[in-house]
């Protein structure tokens, strides 16, 4: 039997995966997630009970009856039939499956999100790098490669350059191995993300020109100096596009009194965040009301999102200012021709690069479809066979 032989680069992002083969380019994007089975409990559904139900039954029964003893045994009565039925629906709901069973992975969980109650639960195996399931992180990769045409997983030897942030220690990255490996895959090595972006971008990766980097993801930020194949001076900060999410979901439940899904929070991101003061944009979104409970419909503003996230990109620009602060007159000369280099899907939000020009006094450059810098950057070095751990 043939064995097939392939090299890919790997990015298992806090929110989408990436994979770039050798020779081939970019084949897929899916979201890092993975909807498990959460077993139901008779408290998760006996809760749900209309309290005014019980009520309802209870005055009628004081009205007929007209004993408190009476009424206590009629109320037992009515919780024990309760509690019955939701034995026998829970028995339906959970079929076959079992705690901790996987439900969908990927772009499918986007399907059904929101959509199933209190019996499924959204999990992220890998966040800003670190393996928080490594078990349910190793089905996730395989589940990927498996979706992917040219490569059948279990007949092929996998070679795979796997993209990490600046500083992650040892035991991480031996976790990231064993994820890789229970996915399939043979032989690991590892690029972090700043390296690749500057090839990303096309530009000379030789030695002796210094790029500034700015990788701004979905759990973390990677801000760094880099020449050639080497880091100069850098940090990982673990801010990134889920903090904004979560300040959106945060900012207008307070402004709003509305309650708002992560999904609702970035649908917003992207369709009106900005850190333009004068943006006039709106959008409506859905959630619930705090007071009420109920559904309800609002128009939200553009300067919202811009409240809601300016402390977070504020915050990376400062740690831009601090890293420049640090660096050596003869690197800094470098910099100032190379400009800052900024990736990342999370720094695509308007105004950002106004932000950091003004604040690092540098040019910035962007790209035309940040979010696949760094993992065209590593299929770069993959293409050149240039690569080096």
């Amino acid at each position: 039997m043939h064995i097939q032989k392939f090299e890919i680069a790997l990015d298992l992002g806090g929110w989408e995966t990436t994979i770039f083969i050798k020779g081939i380019g970019l084949v897929l994007r899916e979201l890092s997630s993975v909807a498990v089975f959460r077993e139901p409990t008779i408290e998760d559904h006996f809760k749900k009970a209309s309290t005014q139900n019980l009520s309802d039954k209870a005055n009628e029964s004081v009205a007929e009856v007209g004993t408190k003893g009476e009424l206590a045994t009629i109320v037992q009565a009515n919780e024990a039939e309760e509690k019955k039925a939701t034995q026998r629906a829970i028995k339906r709901a959970k079929g076959d499956r079992q705690e901790g069973d996987v439900v969908a992975i990927g772009n499918d969980v986007r399907k059904i999100f929101g959509k199933t109650g209190e019996t499924v639960s959204i999990k992220y195996p890998i966040v800003a790098g670190q393996v928080v399931d490594v078990e349910l992180g190793g089905k996730m990769l395989n589940h990927f490669l498996s979706k992917l045409a040219t490569i059948r997983v279990d007949d092929a030897v996998i070679k795979a350059t796997v993209i990490i942030p600046l500083y992650i220690s040892i035991d991480e990255r031996e976790k990231l191995k064993e994820v890789c490996y229970l996915a399939g895959i043979s032989e690991v090595e590892f690029m972090p993300s700043a390296v690749c972006v500057p090839a990303g971008f096309g530009k000379d990766r030789g030695k002796g020109t210094s790029y500034l980097v700015v990788d701004m993801g979905a759990s973390k930020t990677d801000i760094a100096i880099v020449d050639g194949d080497s880091i100069v001076s850098g940090v990982t900060l673990l801010l990134g596009g889920k903090d904004c999410d979560a300040n959106i979901v945060d900012y207008v439940q307070k402004v709003y009194n509305l309650k708002i899904s992560r999904f609702s929070a970035r649908k917003l991101k992207h369709s009106i965040g900005s850190l333009m003061s004068k943006d006039t944009a709106s959008q409506e979104v859905s959630g619930v009301d705090v007071n009420t409970n109920s559904p309800r419909i609002e128009v939200v503003e553009a300067v919202d999102i811009k409240n809601a996230m300016y402390n977070v990109y504020n915050s990376i620009a400062g740690e831009v200012v601090n890293l420049i602060n640090k660096t050596s007159e003869e690197t800094l000369k470098d910099v100032m021709q190379t400009g800052i280099l900024l990736s990342g899907g999370a720094s695509a939000v308007l105004g950002f690069k106004n932000l950091l020009t003004n604040r690092a006094k540098l040019p910035v450059e962007e790209y035309s479809y940040p979010k696949n810098v760094c993992i065209m950057g590593a299929g770069a070095y993959l293409n050149t066979e240039e690569k080096k751990d």
